[in-house]
């Protein structure tokens, strides 16, 4: 009895003496996170739950700060465990934190949706959910969620924004422009407003408009590679090729050389080649648009070696190189073209358009299918004996099918093969 009295004592002592110890190290631990000592908070929320495991508020706090250390995983592990012995929304809303941060979105968009459907007031949880919905592309559901916060609050800069961004992604590009507006009137710095209303009224075709806007932003930073580069496609869109020249140019120093850009530079100086009021008449006149056209070819050139195997692009560099008589050049690129819209298997597939003409009877067709079959591939044993069977047994014309094989030998000149042995067989039988 005695040493139950002791036992019970010490252990009122112990949670007289340990609360009140837990309560201090809460004070040093927030402490900690004030001041965004995340290791140190962490070692200590350890030590707390390693002597008190049932501590919700300890395995919470250490959640936070594995979150704000960017250490998510450690965050939803701790998080996971706490949700076990305490389901609150709070423990599921720093969850769904972690799964977002992860990219788990499915699960973070399982918890903030049950947590919206709830309580849709939730202004953080709202956002938040919307926000998953756009990274999904899902912009019909999140358009419906920032329609809802706007009806609370139409003063709120964010959400206006998100919610003309959806709407510009839904094709209501007037609609979108209005909010965009709205946003940038409540915050006339957000220069990243005016640059989506210069791409909308650019997609309406109103290029002078997308030009201020643009202008907007460049207002407030005129080094940006990606305003320079939208001002460059809008100038370019109004065929004015030499401001575009100077923009697209622009944007290379400041550090974009991707291949597009080359390549568009190379439309823009082949297009203001091609304008002779860009030129004034002089002894220097033709010199001017040779220069151009080179410059053209240059940037063509690098676009291409940067892995842009387009055939427009070889074809307007062939083009270039053309009208200045840089003919090595020239034909590298007509092969170019001739390579990238030609397939390899263009005979196979005029072969079996042959066939698919000869199982309807449609013979003539037939055979022209089969000679172009031919023509990309001389050694086509099956279409070339096909032509003459199709003259000589189909349309009952026995001098087409000669001739035919005759200038097939014509065409092989001195070559000695299998084909000739074939065909020359082939003429005896159908001379006798």
């Amino acid at each position: 009895m005695k040493r139950l009295i002791i036992l019970s004592a010490s252990i009122l002592l112990f949670t007289k003496l340990s609360f009140p110890q837990t309560e201090n190290a809460f004070i040093k631990i927030d402490s900690l996170l004030m001041g965004e000592n995340y290791k140190t908070a962490i070692t200590e929320l350890n030590l707390v739950i390693a002597n008190d495991s049932a501590n919700i508020k300890a395995y919470l706090k250490l959640g936070q700060a594995y979150q704000e250390n960017y250490q998510n995983n450690k965050a939803i592990s701790v998080l996971q465990k706490a949700s076990q012995k305490d389901s609150s929304l709070v423990i599921q809303l720093l969850l769904a934190k972690s799964y977002y941060n992860l990219g788990f979105n499915d699960k973070a968009e399982k918890i903030y949706s049950t947590v919206y459907r709830q309580d849709s007031t939730n202004k953080s949880v709202a956002i938040n959910l919307a926000r998953i919905y756009q990274d999904k592309h899902k912009y019909k559901p999140a358009m419906e969620i920032y329609n809802t916060l706007l009806k609370d609050d139409s003063a709120d800069t964010f959400i206006n924004k998100q919610f003309a961004f959806c709407l510009m992604k839904l094709d209501s590009l007037e609609l979108s422009l209005k909010f965009y507006q709205r946003s940038l009137d409540l915050n006339p710095e957000d220069v990243s407003s005016a640059v989506q209303m210069a791409t909308i009224c650019s997609k309406l075709g109103r290029q002078d408009s997308a030009i201020q806007f643009v202008d907007y932003g460049l207002s407030y930073f005129p080094d940006d590679p990606g305003f320079n580069k939208i001002k460059a496609e809008i100038l370019f869109k109004k065929d004015d090729y030499k401001q575009a020249i100077t923009y697209y140019e622009k944007v290379i120093q400041l550090g974009d050389s991707t291949y597009p850009v080359y390549q568009n530079l190379g439309y823009s100086y082949f297009f203001y080649a091609g304008q002779d009021s860009n030129f004034k008449v002089s002894a220097d006149y033709l010199k001017d648009k040779n220069a151009a056209y080179a410059n053209a070819i240059s940037a063509f050139e690098k676009s291409y070696r940067l892995g842009n195997e387009n055939y427009y692009l070889c074809y307007y560099a062939a083009q270039a190189a053309d009208k200045i008589n840089e003919l090595n050049k020239a034909i590298f690129f007509y092969n170019e073209v001739i390579r990238l819209t030609v397939p390899t298997f263009i005979d196979k597939i005029y072969k079996m358009l042959g066939l698919n003409y000869q199982v309807k009877g449609r013979y003539e067709e037939s055979i022209e299918a089969y000679k172009k079959s031919l023509f990309y591939e001389p050694n086509n044993f099956e279409a070339m004996w096909t032509i003459g069977m199709l003259y000589s047994e189909m349309l009952k014309d026995k001098d087409k099918a000669i001739k035919f094989y005759e200038n097939y030998l014509k065409d092989m000149g001195d070559k000695k093969n299998d084909m000739r042995f074939l065909v020359e067989a082939r003429l005896k039988e159908l001379r006798k």
